[in-house]
């Protein structure tokens, strides 16, 4: 199964090397690999490595259903309008619509609660690498290449 991995090395220049090493570097062409000799903020990071997701799906189905029920409480008593299932389920559709618009622009500066530590590592001088759609070959070959930790997220 494919996730996010990620490696932490002393320098920079060994995490490019690592990268390289197991063929994922950016020399390979490979775009799913990257090296950061800094803490990279959330706009650096793929989607995969974000919130972005969970964010999405959870307002996508918070917001539709609130939305939906909202307007089948108020049409009647507000508009003097019928509301009926159907009205219920395209009103829904909507909110589900909106939901996952404002859930995708806030989780998408978040990163995975599983990158904090290897975050941190990076805030305090060591290099990060996150390969998107690594598995755990991809762990153990970072560990063989001299990661001070290695996992996936």
């Amino acid at each position: 199964m494919s996730k996010i991995v990620y490696g932490v090395f002393d320098t920079p220049a060994q995490a490019d090397q690592a990268l390289e090493r197991i063929g994922r570097g950016p020399k390979s062409g490979d775009a799913t690999a990257v090296s950061y000799d800094h803490e990279p903020s959330g706009e650096e990071l793929s989607l995969a490595a974000t919130r972005t997701v969970r964010w999405t799906l959870a307002a996508m189905a918070v917001v539709g259903f609130l939305g939906a029920t909202a307007m089948s409480i108020l049409a009647p008593l507000k508009m003097g309008v019928e509301f009926g299932l159907a009205d219920f389920f395209f009103v829904w559709g909507g909110g589900t619509v909106f939901g996952m618009v404002a859930g995708a622009v806030s989780g998408m500066a978040e990163p995975l609660q599983e990158l904090e530590r290897p975050m941190a590592l990076a805030r305090a001088g060591k290099a990060l690498v996150l390969v998107d759609d690594g598995d755990d070959a991809t762990v153990d070959k970072l560990r063989e290449q001299g990661a001070v930790v290695a996992n996936a997220a």
